[in-house]
C-alpha cells in the first residue's frame, strides 16, 4: 500500500484539489483511499467588544491662584484725531 502523494503514476495534484475530503476514487488500475486526519485552524479577526462613547460639555470654573506675576510695562502711543499714529517729528 503506497502512502505517498506524487506516486509518479500521471495523477496530477490538481486532479485532487477537484475532490471532496476522504472520497474514494477508482482510477481504472489504481484505487485511492484517502487517509483524512482534521487540523485546527486559528485566525484571528477584530470583533467589538464594548463601545465608548465621549461626551464634551463646558464648564466653567473659578480658581483662586497664589503664585508670583512678572511685571510688565505698557507703552502707550496717543494717535490723532484722523487715525494715524503720531510721528516724533509731527510732534515739534
Amino acid at each position: 500500500m503506497e502512502r505517498d502523494r506524487d506516486t509518479g503514476d500521471g495523477v496530477n495534484d490538481e486532479e485532487e484539489s477537484t475532490t471532496t475530503v476522504g472520497e474514494v476514487r477508482d482510477l481504472g488500475d489504481v484505487i485511492e483511499i484517502p487517509i483524512v486526519e482534521e487540523e485546527v485552524e486559528v485566525i484571528k479577526r477584530p470583533v467589538v467588544k464594548e463601545v465608548l462613547r465621549i461626551r464634551k460639555r463646558r464648564v466653567t470654573e473659578e480658581h483662586t491662584v497664589e503664585a508670583d506675576v512678572r511685571e510688565e510695562h505698557l507703552v502707550v502711543k496717543e494717535t490723532p484725531d484722523n487715525g494715524r499714529p503720531e510721528n516724533d517729528a509731527d510732534r515739534d
